[in-house]
């Protein structure tokens, strides 16, 4: 059988650069399934990190061990593991910084969860385990679907996701093409209800474009993403940076791409993140196999952004810019032999941002994709 796997090759590419229609519509309900971990995942490891340098608030990462992820929280002088079931990767605070939502990646599929700031209660928000298919049989290949990157908006009234609306569809012969990921948004008061989200949840879908990275304005009314254009046969794929602005809880969102002073000013744009204030927003830009921190302001409602981006930091092998809770001070990931993070403080003088001297944190066998999220 012979199938398309270009949408593992772009997410993997993304890794190694390390309710819609109507409101809240009415679903039949389903009974939830919750996953117990083998052990008590409240009482995880606690470990000294190399730095003692005090980190205000609550910091989140994944650290990969035995090729599989748990959530780690980053917190004064220590770093303390959240979960140690493995599997769970891309954490994301809710406003109040008392729930974590997250994935749950199967070797077919992967599920969006949400679970309290110590690892217990765990809620299943999506579902897309093939019910009753033999593991690797073909008929397992043609029902994966996948969701990734859970956001919360600023509100915490919603959770926004990229998945898949189908399965894989046939491209001729026993060839088949995975669906494109496309915005999601689900309704946080549906959590725990055993109301899974279905197609209609979807937002938009733009063919043969995948979307990652979905980052919420302040104000709750703009969705800023990274989209990686399917290019069959191109070694790399065309990533750049789009936008949706939201009409909730309807479905009437318009969308497009970002634009700014120049036409490649956002291509190789990844991992874009709004500062809390919501006056900027800063990315990663992947070029020539060198990648960099970088921020401009935000973007207006039209998706234009009118200055030329600042360039953060001159590593050539930076990611997932990450923002304190006050704005003043940016996390980020350096990837080399092993992934280390830092973090700096972010001046502004005038309209001019400017990083301060990192301080390396730890180096360690961090997820970068997962990015970080930090609370207070």
């Amino acid at each position: 059988m012979r199938r398309s796997f270009y949408l593992l090759i772009v997410l993997c590419l993304l890794a190694a650069c390390s309710e819609a229609g109507s409101a809240l519509p009415t679903m039949e309900a389903l009974p939830t399934t919750e996953a117990q971990p083998a052990v008590d995942e409240t009482q995880a490891t606690q470990i000294v990190v190399e730095n003692q340098s005090n980190v205000p608030g609550k910091l989140l990462f994944v650290r990969v061990e035995n090729g599989s992820g748990d959530i780690w929280v980053h917190e004064g002088t220590e770093a303390r593991r959240i979960t140690t079931s493995h599997k769970k990767y891309q954490p994301s605070w809710s406003p109040d910084g008392s729930q974590i939502a997250y994935i749950q990646r199967e070797e077919s599929f992967a599920d969006i969860w949400v679970m309290n700031a110590n690892g217990s209660n765990k809620q299943q928000v999506t579902n897309n385990e093939p019910a009753g298919i033999p593991a690797r049989s073909e008929d397992h290949v043609q029902s994966i679907r996948w969701a990734f990157y859970p956001r919360w908006s600023p509100d915490g009234q919603f959770l926004s996701y990229v998945s898949q609306a189908q399965t894989p569809r046939s491209v001729g012969g026993d060839s088949y093409q995975e669906y494109p990921l496309s915005l999601y948004i689900y309704g946080t008061r549906r959590i725990g209800s055993g109301d899974f989200p279905t197609a209609s949840f979807q937002r938009f879908v733009q063919a043969d474009t995948d979307l990652s990275h979905p980052t919420w304005s302040a104000d709750g009314s703009m969705i800023v993403y990274s989209q990686a254009e399917r290019c069959f046969g191109c070694e790399v794929a065309d990533i750049q940076l789009g936008y949706a602005v939201l009409d909730l809880p309807g479905g009437n969102d318009e969308y497009g791409v970002l634009q700014g002073p120049n036409d490649d000013t956002f291509k190789g744009a990844l991992d874009p993140a709004f500062s809390p204030d919501g006056r900027w927003l800063a990315f990663t830009k992947s070029e020539n196999g060198y990648s960099d921190i970088f921020i401009v302001p935000a973007p207006d409602a039209t998706g234009k952004v009118s200055s030329a981006p600042i360039k953060l930091t001159s590593t050539g092998r930076s990611r997932q810019a990450t923002w304190s809770p006050d704005g003043s001070k940016l996390a980020f990931f350096t990837i080399n032999d092993q992934v280390t993070l830092s973090i700096a403080d972010l001046s502004i003088q005038g309209n001019t941002p400017s990083l301060g001297q990192p301080v390396d944190i730890r180096r360690d066998l961090f997820d970068v994709d997962s990015g970080m999220a930090w609370a207070k």
